[in-house]
């Protein structure tokens, strides 16, 4: 619970809604007749934010935004502070809710969970206006996605998740004239996952390192890098798919009878090295380390028990050759040391 707390803590959104709150505290920022935020604060917080600049350029061509609401990445911002309490609207004034930061610094994981539920429920995509055509259906692929990594732990590769949603849309997603062989229909699945990914980045959920990008000048095109869950992604991530109707089930390790432990192998619930995790954890209070591991690896199936005793942890190794030699034996196969 300490270690999702501050994970929630560190989340990229509480850091950004701190510069909005600070930014528009009492009296707060005077908006133009559209309801949008001035030009000059729009740059301001462009600057600090690290969002698209008042400028835009396109090509070898120069366009000055005509109005902040040109401008989705701080539109996404604004919008998200404004519903989770962050900022709030007063006769034509955008003002810091004075009580939010005393919240966040007392209760940061409920803070954090509301940001990313939201940003869930909208679709973090949709939720991001542009000017681009988006798959409406994107957003609920690449949260399924995330989904089916929980169990896994470990990180995995963004080409990963783009051939998975590919295998989703059925080798085919949104369709542009012209522009319909698999190649291009790839682009633009890589595309949507690299925005919905720094959203969830920027939600604290997932973290990602190694990306690189093609820039032709009009498109970016993203390859390869990696992306981990963090301890508040994991959380959250379990929340909202409860919230869905899914079944997630925790794992207690200390809590398990070997009858679960050795199922969790057979049926390869886990993997291997979550299972060592495991079965380290369940066999520290076990009186006898030699007598846990026959109780916990004798009943399992030869090919579990292959797959598991091939992955021993390095620091374990000394205290097993005795025991997975008596097991080895016990199920009729030949031990070679």
């Amino acid at each position: 619970e300490a270690r999702v707390s501050a994970s929630a803590a560190a989340a990229p959104v509480l850091a950004g809604f701190r510069v909005l709150n600070g930014y528009f505290e009492a009296p707060g920022k005077t908006l133009t007749k559209t309801g949008n935020i001035k030009l000059a604060d729009a740059q301001a917080l462009s600057e600090v934010l690290g969002t698209e600049s008042t400028e835009e350029q396109i090509g070898d061509m120069t366009f000055r935004r005509q109005s902040a609401g040109r401008m989705p990445d701080l539109d996404l911002w604004l919008w998200w502070a404004k519903k989770v309490g962050v900022l709030r609207t007063v006769r034509a004034k955008l003002i810091g809710v004075k009580a939010w930061p005393a919240r966040t610094t007392k209760d940061p994981l409920n803070e954090a969970l509301k940001a990313f539920k939201l940003l869930a429920d909208y679709g973090p995509i949709n939720s991001f206006r542009t000017w681009m055509h988006v798959d409406p259906d994107v957003d609920d692929m690449a949260l399924t996605l995330l989904f089916s990594r929980l169990p896994r732990g470990t990180s995995f590769d963004f080409d990963e998740l783009v051939d998975d949603m590919m295998r989703l849309r059925g080798g085919t997603t949104v369709s542009f004239p012209g522009h319909d062989d698999l190649e291009w229909q790839r682009r633009s699945v890589s595309h949507d996952l690299d925005l919905f990914l720094r959203l969830m980045e920027r939600a604290g959920v997932i973290e990602q390192e190694d990306a690189t990008y093609e820039d032709d000048g009009y498109f970016k095109t993203r390859t390869g890098g990696t992306i981990s869950l963090t301890d508040f992604g994991i959380y959250a991530l379990a929340e909202q798919a409860r919230a869905m109707g899914l079944v997630v089930d925790t794992i207690d390790a200390t809590d398990l009878r070997v009858e679960k432990l050795v199922a969790l192998a057979d049926e390869q619930v886990v993997s291997v090295g979550q299972w060592w995790s495991l079965a380290e954890s369940w066999l520290e209070s076990q009186p006898s380390l030699r007598m846990g591991l026959i109780s916990v690896l004798g009943p399992m199936n030869s090919l579990s028990l292959l797959s598991v005793i091939e992955q021993v942890p390095s620091d374990m190794e000394q205290a097993l050759p005795a025991a997975l030699t008596h097991i080895v034996e016990q199920q009729g196969l030949e031990c070679a040391g």
